[in-house]
């Protein structure tokens, strides 16, 4: 459950924006063995540090070492840092630059005009067009047509030098020519520069930069050509570049620039890091670290441990949060059209219609985006609105929790005393207080609850018998069930709406939302495609999991139903670590942070050595997993 915001009655009156609970912190190198020294200084003498602080101002700390995780630094690692990063607005960058500017690597997507004229270019100065053609394969579905990077491609880095040769052969013709690039020299450069300087240039542009950067360098030493070194840059045209990069990152960020110029006395840096000086080193970082990152978090997440809440009612206020926010998640869908959207309208006119309204359907047949969008229909102004969905929360599986944490949310935004409905306990009792605190409401009071079917009855609590009384004048209720399952409605139903199965074209509809709200679409074949795996009992699942998988990687092969796109996704980020995730998420039953699913599987030692992930699980396989699942 997340902290610290207040509750909202009516979502069309726009709050503040709730913070991630969660600060990430993301340690950005070329290599691990770069910067092995720093990063070794960071997990020992500053991460604990700043757990603590993290753990007397109440926000989880996340750890990300890209380098640990990841290895070299590669396009798609920084992209996804760089997206997590500007996703979070409690999150922070640490850049480490030394000596060494890093390879160069490929673009992961080109516009289609760039991939055509580099593409002609290759072919007339007779390069190598087969394995450039190879590399990237179109994807229609971002709203301007473009190339997306095979990663299979360049997992051989003969092949990957092979690419790279090609695409910057043709992408400086085509520049030269006059057909790409003429006007934006860093998309351009992109062409010609290593992951670690298009990830610093990104990090520079966005605004306020959440960041800190090492700068560290070995003055008056030469690396030797042939001997490759972790710490030097043997080819003189990037050794001007890095410099040149770290002279921008002073002028630029002079406030958040940690310099360092070392003079070891011999090109073995290893020596000089064993050395006496060496210890100043990590004496000298670990304090600026300390400081400086300590300040900067504090800045960014509440400075003092908030109280708990102490009251009921304020237990039962915080517990409602939770199902406004999964409101919110349903009706950012958009309003798909249905057959009963006539009908919705009629019963939103609560000032003519009171009493216990069903909503009855199969599974999966949009119950909960009906009760959502009936919700949304009604104002604040005519009546007080509560919504409840049954096992989304602890306190929402048994009725005489539910009915009294409604009850209080109800005396909560009425303005009314609930002295009485926290003297009761029993279901019995809580129900005639809810009576009493509806009526002396000065306004009509809605009620939507969600899954009523799954409401457990417990013999001590729950009993209430069978019940046969109507509601009371000013109350209406809206609930949603399962039309083959019993429903203990509590008060006498008035009327019951029937939901029909979603139809075919319903579904094609539904995905189309899906694919607009992340500003993308489908194509024309592409719905011809999922149009038939419509018609399964997990037919909707299907089609948005396939939707998803469309959607995040620019195609599916659509067999094997889910199972098959579960066999995709081991295929992909192995079978091992998504059995972890998905086993930990499936056993949750009302959910795990991040951070939780990372320290549990963090803490299977066997775990890890079987992934071959020696300290901790891999925060952003973490993070690639929980996105390759789906919403």
């Amino acid at each position: 459950m997340f902290k610290g915001s207040q509750m909202t009655t009516d979502i069309t009156i726009k709050s503040e924006k709730r913070l991630p609970y969660a600060s990430t912190l993301f340690i950005v190198g070329n290599d691990a063995e770069e910067f092995n020294i720093e990063r070794r200084t960071l997990w020992q003498d500053v991460l604990p540090d700043l757990q603590n602080l993290a753990f007397q101002s109440n926000f989880d700390l996340e750890f990300c070492d890209v380098s640990l995780e990841n290895g070299e630094l590669s396009n798609y690692a920084a992209e996804h840092v760089i997206e997590m990063w500007k996703e979070n607005p409690r999150s922070w960058i640490v850049v480490l630059l030394g000596n060494r500017y890093g390879n160069v690597s490929v673009p992961t997507t080109l516009r289609k005009e760039e991939y055509e004229s580099i593409r002609s270019s290759i072919f007339e100065e007779n390069g190598n067009v087969r394995v450039f053609e190879k590399a990237y394969t179109i994807d229609r579905n971002t709203a301007i047509e473009e190339y997306r990077l095979v990663p299979s491609s360049i997992k051989d880095k003969k092949q990957l030098a092979e690419i790279i040769r090609a695409l910057q052969a043709g992408a400086k013709a085509a520049h030269e020519e006059g057909t790409i690039n003429q006007v934006h020299e860093q998309r351009q450069n992109r062409f010609f520069s290593s992951p670690l300087e298009s990830f610093v240039r990104a990090v520079l542009q966005v605004s306020p930069c959440r960041c800190l950067f090492l700068l560290r360098k070995f003055d008056q030493l030469v690396a030797d050509p042939n001997a490759p070194n972790a710490f030097l840059e043997v080819n003189e045209l990037n050794s001007r570049k890095i410099e040149d990069l770290k002279n921008e990152v002073t002028l630029k960020m002079n406030d958040r620039v940690m310099t360092h110029v070392l003079r070891p006395e011999s090109i073995d840096i290893n020596y000089f890091f064993n050395s006496r000086d060496g210890d100043k080193y990590r004496e000298r970082i670990a304090r600026q670290f300390n400081e400086k990152l300590k300040n900067h978090l504090a800045d960014i997440n509440p400075p003092i441990r908030p109280e708990p809440p102490r009251s009921p009612i304020a237990l039962a206020i915080e517990d409602s949060r939770a199902h406004i926010e999964y409101l919110e998640q349903q009706l950012s869908l958009g309003n798909l059209k249905r057959d009963y959207d006539k009908r919705l309208d009629e019963l939103a006119g609560v000032k003519v219609n009171r009493g216990v309204f069903l909503i009855q359907g199969t599974e999966l047949c949009g119950k909960t985006q009906a009760l959502c969008r009936l919700y949304d229909k009604i104002s604040s102004k005519d009546a007080y609105k509560v919504i409840f969905f049954t096992n989304l929360t602890y306190s929402s599986n048994f009725a005489h929790e539910a009915w009294r944490t409604i009850c209080l949310n109800v005396c909560s935004i009425a303005n009314i005393d609930p002295k009485e409905v926290l003297e009761h306990f029993k279901l019995n009792e809580v129900l005639k207080c809810l009576e009493e605190v509806v009526q002396k409401a000065d306004k009509p009071v809605c009620i939507f609850i969600d899954d009523v079917h799954l409401l457990k009855f417990g013999h001590l609590l729950s009993q209430i018998g069978r019940r046969t009384e109507t509601a009371p004048d000013k109350l209406s209720l809206f609930m949603t069930s399962s039309n083959v399952s019993p429903v203990n409605a509590v008060f006498a139903v008035t009327q019951t709406v029937n939901v029909d199965v979603i139809s075919e074209n319903e579904v094609v509809g539904m995905v189309q939302k899906m694919a607009e709200k992340v500003d993308k679409k489908l194509t024309n074949e592409q719905i011809s495609s999922i149009r038939p795996l419509v018609a399964g009992k997990d037919g909707i699942l299907l089609a948005k999991s396939v939707t998803h998988e469309i959607l995040l990687s620019g195609n599916s092969s659509m067999k094997g139903g889910i199972d098959g796109r579960m066999s995709r996704i081991e295929k992909e980020f192995g079978k091992i670590a998504v059995a972890q995730v998905v086993k930990y998420i499936s056993v949750a039953s009302h959910g795990l942070t991040r951070l939780e699913i990372h320290d549990v599987i963090s803490a299977n030692k066997e775990i890890l050595e079987e992934m071959n992930m020696p300290v901790v699980f891999s925060l952003l396989t973490l993070d690639n997993i929980i996105e390759a699942l789906g919403p």
